[in-house]
């Protein structure tokens, strides 16, 4: 193959890529958003749920005679709405997690292996180092620098 057509093959696989981590991105975004609205229902429900188990008597019924029909009618209407939004959450955050897996397997991602962590570790300290040396004295530096100048040349120089 030619250089150009590699080139072209590259430039092809690589718009590919930024394509689906765009798409990768935009699942994600949904997921995590359906995720937090089916969190929210299910709070909601719940908290209703609350409110009407406070009305029950100690046998975990609500009474008619100490309620009144119309109160017990408002309550089961909240438990039925209670019981939509629960099944509505649920069924959001089972969706939610599911985008965001979806979106895990489209996203790169770097794997935690033994050989990449010690790299990066590595990496750290050099950084580390760096930002030592850059908080230094430019004189301090300066003759840090010498030295290191020096011992290479030297090196060169027995060679």
């Amino acid at each position: 193959m030619s250089s150009p057509t590699l080139k072209k093959l590259f430039q092809e696989h690589e718009k590919e890529r930024t394509e689906r981590e765009e798409e990768g991105k935009q699942i994600l975004q949904r997921g995590q958003e359906k995720y937090a609205a089916g969190e929210k229902l299910l709070f909601e429900g719940v908290s209703i749920m609350q409110i009407v188990d406070s009305f029950r008597d100690s046998a975990g019924q609500l009474d008619a005679a100490t309620l009144g029909i119309k109160k017990i009618v408002e309550l089961r209407e909240m438990m039925s709405q209670a019981q939509q939004q629960i099944t509505q959450g649920e069924r959001l955050k089972n969706e939610g997690q599911h985008d965001i897996m979806l979106s895990q397997r489209i996203l790169p991602h770097l794997p935690a292996t033994k050989r990449m962590i010690s790299a990066i570790r590595k990496m750290y300290k050099i950084v580390q180092t760096k930002d030592e040396i850059d908080q230094m004295t430019p004189e301090v530096r300066s003759i840090l620098l010498l030295k290191k100048n020096s011992s290479a040349s030297d090196s060169l120089l027995a060679m």
